[in-house]
C-alpha cells in the first residue's frame, strides 16, 4: 500500500525534474526552482494548485495527469508513480524534427535512436538554432545548403543544451566556427 503523502512528494520531484528539462525554470527565487504559469494553464487549475503540485502537497486528478504528462513529453505512469521508462518508446526509435529552410519550406531531420528524448522544449530550441543558422548564413555570406545548415543547427543545439544557453547567446566566435566548418563541408 502506498503512503499518499510520500507518493505526493515523489510525484512532485518527478514533476519538477520534467519541468526543468522542458525549460520551466523560474526567473525569480522559488522554493522549487520552476515556474508554475504554464503548468497552471495545461492542467486548468489555479496558480495556487499548480504550486501545491510542485511542492508535493496535492495530486492531480485522473483528468489532469495525462494532460501534464503529454505537455512534458513523459509517460503518465512514470510521472504518476515513477514506474517504467520516463519517455514514451516509439517502435521505430526515430524522431523527425521540422527545421525551417531558407526558402520557407521545412527541412526534416530524422534523429535515429537519440541519446536524449527530444521533448517539446528541445524541439523548439533545435528549430530556433536552425532559424539562427539560416539567418546568420544569409547575413554573413556563407554559402551552404539547408541540409548542411541543419547539421550546423544540430551542433549549435548541442552547445545550447550543454551550456544551458539560447542560440542568440552563443559567442560569435563559436557560431562563426560552426558556420565556417559547415560551409567547408559542402561539396
Amino acid at each position: 500500500m502506498r503512503n499518499e503523502q510520500t507518493e505526493c512528494k515523489k510525484f512532485a520531484a518527478r514533476l519538477i525534474e520534467a519541468m526543468l528539462e522542458n525549460g520551466q525554470q523560474s526567473q525569480r527565487k522559488s522554493a522549487t526552482g520552476v515556474t508554475t504559469l504554464k503548468l497552471k494553464d495545461v492542467a486548468k487549475v489555479t496558480n495556487e494548485m499548480a504550486r501545491r503540485y510542485t511542492l508535493g502537497q496535492a495530486w492531480p486528478d485522473n483528468e489532469k495527469m495525462p494532460k501534464i504528462a503529454r505537455w512534458l513529453g513523459v509517460r503518465e505512469a512514470w510521472l504518476r508513480y515513477g514506474e517504467g521508462e520516463k519517455y514514451p518508446q516509439d517502435e521505430s526509435k526515430k524522431q523527425q524534427v521540422a527545421l525551417p529552410g531558407s526558402n520557407g519550406d521545412n527541412s526534416f531531420v530524422t534523429v535515429e535512436e537519440p541519446e536524449i528524448y527530444l521533448n517539446p522544449f528541445h524541439i523548439t530550441l533545435l528549430q530556433d538554432c536552425m532559424a539562427h543558422v539560416v539567418e546568420t548564413r544569409d547575413l554573413s555570406g556563407f554559402e551552404f545548403s539547408d541540409r548542411i545548415a541543419a547539421k550546423a543547427a544540430a551542433v549549435l543545439f548541442n552547445h545550447c543544451v550543454k551550456y544551458k544557453t539560447k542560440p542568440n547567446e552563443i559567442p560569435e566566435e563559436v557560431r562563426d566556427a560552426v558556420l565556417s566548418t559547415a560551409a567547408g563541408s559542402e561539396g
